[in-house]
């Protein structure tokens, strides 16, 4: 015989979900195989076969086969041995079996050790999926199924297992049932007999454990145990009153059996069976009162015993769901049916109702109490100080009290967090206590900022100060940030459809035993558009006090005095960086530190702090440009002011978390300030021409160039050369004052300033000399080519140090050059025809008028016809017009318009007066025209009153 195969150790076997229907089939196989592989491994096999056919042993002892004491060798007779083998096979089989069960009941011991949280998703989830086969396995244990025939048709014959079915034999299933049933019957009925000490035992329970350690976790065991006496109620009331309604669901077989229970209920009607059943009724629900007072007692202080026992808040929650689940478990047994309608009166105890209520109220209670004693704190004050009372003193306290409030609020919603974490999990999920939580401290929370802020309208917010008003938006901020993680839905939810000043909010459902999210959403949607509103109004008045603030600060700053300083390499600077960028500082810290990093308004103060002082920056500019030493001191200011901007700026964006929309509102008016900072630095440089230019023009070479003496005695450039060397000194002095990229902009002011006096110069002579201003028009040529080749040459070995002046040069000495070939044609000493010239004057004048009479001065004074030059003009005049269009009385007045305003594009402020060969070009012929009228209206006048 082969040795059968050994079951698996039975924590291995068995680790799966069995059904419970089919655990004892299982178990039976196991004990099937267990004793076969032990019979095989004792050798009793053999013993068996042998044996298996020897009469049992006879109780006489005289007939019990004994061995012979006088003989020496006697044995035990083979039965004897067989049956003492047996024995002590057996032995050590129960002792190995009993050592296996002692294991496998250690191990499952194990798992009650869990904690409170495993432990309740455990119960869960083996209450959701053994839930049908509990009840499936108490129906076998009491009732013989119902079965269904293979074939109901009754074409088709009856199946071989259906002969033992009693499907067909109702009367017969009853008889059988009722016979099984007889324990049941006896043991309930001795459970309803002991239902009023049952009671008293469970009051005492009640009572005893009363502030005791475990006292949540005996409420729990009392629930338990009173939840069952009163499933056993609702079912008797509900078995009684069906049975006298002759309801189907408790068929009645014998009703001639039932009699006694006729006389003693009187008539066939449910009051008879409330009477029966009313004083145990009444007993048992006053204690499911007295246990749901005592749970009430326990969920009004959730938060303290979360916080100091989270296990006894979970028994508590426990308590509550068993009589949930029994109402549920009873109505999904009666299929839905409406007790009311069946005449059944009694229900189970609503605990969940009345503990969510409590918890709400508890909560509310909870942050009104917050709140309360902050009020009560300020009328103690204001009554110790009444004698004394000032404006100074009113409004310090209406200030502390402010602050206060808005403490108390940031505790309340940042409480949101501590019931998420830890007093959600000792809750049912569908409890929602963090909804309910979050519901309260929005609506207690936003009356009393309403009540600070003078309501909805926000009348009382020109009253706050700064640090109030950015407190108050901070708070709104940190507010939305928790409410939108939270419910993601009212971000977009713009409208709700009530309002809840005067009430609280109803967010239960109808039968109170769950939160209505639809309520509680649209509730938390109102709150937060209305914040958002008083967030836009608190936001306006703080922008606007800060940007009057930084107004003010930087009107003092820029019309104060500044200290020069010089700095050992002789750069030259002044305060004017430290004291502006110290307000801007102080102010963006004060700003920073109120709000969150992620604040869109700290974006929009920084934005507004940068453009005060961009607007102060267009207005003051020039101020500072009066002296020679006074204007290298700003450009170096202005240069360090942007680096200075950039650093803040840096910072602030490395410490603050903005959003997109934050983020590119400060990077674009950090730009634009940072621009202006240095254009004005390069105008400042630059300006300096008109000090380095101030002796040249006083000085006697303005006079003397192109005048007889400069044609015919200053045969070596004298006035020329000693421009040059007037700008050479006053370079020098600038390569000390200023930084080197800034020396580089002078440089090229100076190259522009240069060929502008030069010009200028030339346009003067002309309209001294209208015809034939020079005796000898070639040797006029040869001054002036000397006279160019005197200044480009100094410029170009000043671009050994600068390499990029020599473009600077080519671009504007070439309307010299430009005005010396016209004039050469004009005197009928070149042979070029001239076109090239003129297009090159017009493209650095910009107006064919200008250019037309800019060309006819220039030829009539170097001697030429007066037809020549219109000739030319006319054959140009297309190109001219290509180049640039000629322009309307309304674009020449704005342009006029422009260039006496103050510059305020960057375009415009980087123009530097007395640079630009056409605003000098310009200017000229205006100035002339005005001259002419001024002339011809003195002369009118003269020859009238002569």
């Amino acid at each position: 015989y082969e040795r059968p195969p050994a079951p698996p150790h039975i924590t291995a076997a068995y680790a799966r979900s069995i059904p419970l229907q089919d655990f004892e089939r299982v178990a039976a196989d196991r004990a099937v195989k267990v004793v076969a592989t032990w019979i095989h491994d004792s050798g009793m096999l053999d013993d068996l076969l042998v044996h298996a056919q020897t009469p049992p042993a006879q109780n006489d002892n005289d007939n019990h086969p004994r061995p012979d004491k006088t003989k020496p060798n006697a044995t035990p007779t083979a039965g004897l041995s067989a049956d003492l083998k047996m024995d002590r096979e057996f032995e050590r089989l129960t002792v190995s079996t009993q050592e296996d069960l002692t294991a496998t009941t250690a191990q499952l011991h194990e798992g009650a050790e869990a904690d409170v949280t495993e432990v309740k998703e455990l119960v869960e989830a083996i209450a959701v999926s053994a839930g049908k086969d509990l009840h499936n396995l108490r129906r076998m244990c009491t009732h013989i199924s119902n079965g269904r025939l293979s074939h109901p048709d009754a074409d088709q014959p009856a199946a071989q297992d259906d002969r033992f079915l009693l499907a067909e034999y109702p009367r017969l299933r009853a008889a059988v049932d009722a016979r099984r049933n007889l324990f049941r019957v006896f043991r309930e009925l001795e459970f309803f007999a002991h239902i009023p000490a049952t009671c008293e035992r469970l009051r005492d329970r009640l009572r005893s454990c009363e502030y005791q350690e475990d006292e949540m976790q005996t409420i729990r065991h009392v629930a338990v145990e009173h939840v069952e006496l009163e499933i056993l109620l609702v079912e008797a009331e509900a078995g009684m009153k069906a049975r006298m309604g002759g309801g189907d669901k408790y068929e009645v077989v014998y009703e001639e059996n039932y009699d006694y229970v006729q006389n003693a209920l009187g008539q066939r009607s449910t009051e008879g069976v409330d009477r029966f059943l009313s004083a145990h009724v009444k007993n048992v629900w006053d204690l499911g009162n007295e246990i749901r007072g005592r749970i009430l007692s326990g969920v009004a202080g959730s938060f303290e015993l979360v916080r100091n026992n989270p296990a006894a808040m979970v028994a508590l929650v426990e308590a509550v769901e068993v009589y949930e689940h029994a109402a549920e478990e009873y109505s999904a047994l009666c299929d839905g049916t409406n007790k009311q309608e069946d005449g059944r009166s009694l229900r189970f105890t609503d605990m969940r109702a009345a503990a969510l209520t409590q918890i709400y109220q508890d909560f509310e209670w909870r942050a009104l109490e917050v709140f309360r004693t902050i009020h009560m704190q300020n009328e103690d004050m204001g009554d110790e100080e009444i004698s004394q009372t000032t404006n100074n003193t009113k409004s310090t306290m209406e200030a502390a009290q402010f602050t206060a409030v808005l403490n108390a609020a940031n505790k309340l919603v940042a409480d949101i967090d501590l019931v998420q974490t830890e007093m959600a999990p000792c809750f049912a999920p569908h409890w929602t206590v963090d909804v309910l939580w979050s519901s309260c401290v929005a609506h207690i929370c936003s009356n009393q900022i309403l009540n600070q802020v003078g309501g909805p309208e926000g009348t009382n917010l020109e009253k706050l100060t700064v640090t109030q008003l950015l407190e108050l938006v901070a708070w709104i901020e940190f507010f939305r940030l928790h409410m939108e993680q939270m419910f993601p839905q009212i971000t977009d939810l713009r409208s709700s459809n009530k309002t809840y000043f005067d009430t609280r909010p109803d967010l239960f459902t109808t039968n109170r035993k769950q939160v209505d999210m639809d309520s509680a959403i649209d509730a938390l949607a109102w709150v937060n558009n209305l914040l958002d509103d008083i967030h836009r109004l608190a936001q306006e008045e703080f922008l606007q006090r800060i940007r009057d603030q930084m107004s003010q600060w930087l009107d003092n700053v820029y019309r104060g005095p500044h200290s020069q300083y010089r700095a050992s390499n002789g750069r030259l600077t002044t305060s004017l960086c430290e004291d502006v960028f110290s307000l801007v500082t102080v102010q963006l810290r004060t700003v920073q530190t109120r709000l969150s990093p992620s604040s869109h308004a700290l974006a929009v103060a920084a934005t507004l702090v940068l453009n005060n002082v961009r607007r102060k920056q267009l207005e003051e500019r020039q101020k500072f440009l009066s002296t020679l030493e006074a204007s290298c001191a700003a450009a170096n200011d202005f240069a360090r002011m942007s680096e200075r901007c950039e650093e803040v700026v840096r910072d602030l964006v490395r410490e603050c978390n903005f959003g997109e929309d934050g983020r590119a509102l400060l990077e674009a008016s950090s730009s634009e300030l940072l621009a202006l900072f240095g254009t004005d630095a390069v105008y400042a440089a630059q300006h300096t021409h008109t000090f380095v230019f101030a002796p040249i023009r006083e000085d006697a070479i303005a006079h003397q160039l192109f005048s007889k003496e400069w044609e015919d005695t200053l045969t070596n450039n004298d006035c020329v050369l000693v421009l040059v060397r007037t700008l050479d000194d006053f370079l020098a002095d600038l390569d000390v004052f200023l930084d080197t990229f800034l020396v580089k902009k002078v440089m090229d002011g100076l190259v522009m300033s240069s060929a502008v006096f030069y010009l200028e110069c030339l346009l003067t002579a002309t309209q001294q000399h209208k015809d034939g201003m020079f005796s000898s028009i070639k040797r006029a040529m040869d001054r002036i080519t000397g006279d160019l080749d005197t200044m480009e040459n100094y410029f170009h070995r000043q671009a050994q140090e600068h390499p990029t002046l020599s473009r600077t040069v080519e671009a504007h000495f070439a309307i010299l050059h430009a005005v010396k070939d016209i004039m050469a044609l004009a005197g009928d000493i070149s042979q070029e025809d001239g076109r090239r010239a003129v297009l090159i004057l017009h493209k650095a004048v910009d107006d064919c008028h200008l250019t037309q009479r800019m060309v006819g001065d220039l030829w009539r004074a170097a001697g030429g016809g007066a037809d020549a030059p219109l000739e030319l003009l006319n054959s140009l005049r297309e190109d001219m017009l290509m180049m640039s269009p000629e322009k309307s009385k309304e674009d020449k007045r704005r342009i006029q318009e422009r260039r006496t305003r103050m510059a305020m594009s960057l375009e415009e402020r980087r123009v530097v007066v007395g640079l630009s060969a056409k605003h000098m070009i310009a200017n000229f012929y205006e100035e002339r025209d005005k001259n002419m009228e001024n002339a011809a209206s003195q002369g009118v006048f003269g020859a009238f009153f002569n």
